[in-house]
């Protein structure tokens, strides 16, 4: 089995600067047909928008292009060109559910136009290292299922009981409760002690009975601090930081095999690996692994809210799709920080989706 040579047809908002240029780019007949016009029958369609499924007359373009024994796949909406549409390693509410469904419309529409192929950029979200100091975010953040965050932690306590304990948790959550300390709810229940025996100070047995309470008021706030972040609808730097560490830790806890793949079998996930930054494509590959993997409800094992995301992978099987990884480009100041932009994890990503149809292209350039 040979090559097949083609050549990627280029985009309008690219060209239109260029006089006698931009024309070719008008229609999905043209973008393919200019393929054949440089002595090669397979063009990547570089799609601008997904409105171009709906194009005018594209059934009888397409049948034009079979009938000229042209191929073609398609390369997606790509922050690139500026329409940054499928965030699929995004762990905010509305972006999860939204980039799911442009995922869905792209496979539809290429199954629709008859494209061999989708290709996409792995992940094109700001680097999680960047967005702390750089990106306002809401604060109703999800798992890789697209759950309610407080779902996830209802369902895995053991992971809500570990990030009660560990102060670099508490420092990127958000709320008012990462401001107290043990010894304000001390000093609190000191004054209440103080109302109901007619103004006499605690003996030392009391003393000792309210610090035990007021370290267990703390522990509960800490506790609530984290279940109920995404309970508060608001804006904070960086919140993806917190559902991707609590990920991070249900990844290490329940022996992923991304994590082992990417992280490394057995590595703790505390706040030294937090500060170290290379876990975070593992739980990167996770988040794009859910929108593979929709949740369905299970009798005992989930607690409730399952939402509904349609499953790709019969849309894929029923037009003999293949969806692609490749790396995105490189973006100045973004250099190592990106969430994945590896071709051993893309890789390790495509083999825990496990299916047939999901592939990884390797991009020299980018």
């Amino acid at each position: 089995m040979g090559y097949t040579i083609g050549v990627s047809s280029g985009m309008w908002s690219i060209a239109k600067s260029q006089p006698n240029q931009s024309e070719q780019y008008l229609t999905w007949l043209r973008k393919v047909f200019w393929g054949a016009q440089r002595g090669v029958n397979f063009t990547q369609f570089d799609l601008e928008t997904i409105t171009e499924f709906d194009e005018p007359y594209i059934k009888e373009s397409i049948q034009k292009i079979k009938q000229l024994g042209l191929r073609f796949g398609i390369h997606s909406e790509t922050a690139a060109t500026g329409a940054h549409t499928m965030i699929l390693e995004s762990a905010l509410g509305d972006e999860y559910s939204r980039s799911h469904e442009r995922f869905i419309a792209h496979l539809k529409g290429a199954g629709r136009v008859g494209s061999e192929y989708v290709l996409t950029h792995a992940s094109e979200a700001m680097p999680l290292r960047l967005i702390g100091t750089q990106a306002l975010q809401s604060t109703k953040i999800v798992d890789i299922w697209g759950r309610d965050i407080r779902d996830f932690l209802e369902d895995f306590p053991e992971i809500l009981e570990w990030a009660t304990d560990q102060e670099f948790i508490q420092g990127i959550a958000f709320g008012p409760y990462n401001l107290y300390d043990e010894q304000f709810y001390f000093d609190s229940l000191v004054r209440d002690f103080r109302k109901t025996s007619g103004g006499k100070d605690p003996s030392e047995e009391d003393k000792g009975r309210l610090k035990i309470q007021a370290k267990e008021e703390f522990k509960n706030a800490r506790r609530q601090n984290i279940r109920d972040s995404s309970k508060r609808p608001s804006l904070s730097y960086g919140t993806e930081r917190l559902a991707y560490a609590l990920t991070a830790k249900r990844m290490e806890m329940n022996n992923d095999p991304l994590w082992n793949a990417l992280v490394g079998k057995g590595k703790k996930f505390d706040e030294k690996m937090y500060l170290g930054w290379k876990w975070v494509p593992a739980v990167t590959a996770k988040y794009i692994w859910g929108h593979f993997h929709p949740l369905k409800k299970m009798r005992g094992k989930f607690s409730k809210n399952v939402p509904k995301f349609d499953d790709p992978k019969p849309i894929l099987e029923e037009h003999d799709l293949v969806w692609l990884f490749e790396p995105e480009m490189g973006k100045p100041g973004w250099e190592k920080y990106m969430r994945l932009v590896s071709i051993p994890h893309i890789y390790q990503m495509v083999k825990a989706i496990g299916h047939t149809h999901v592939k990884v292209a390797i991009d020299f350039e980018h």
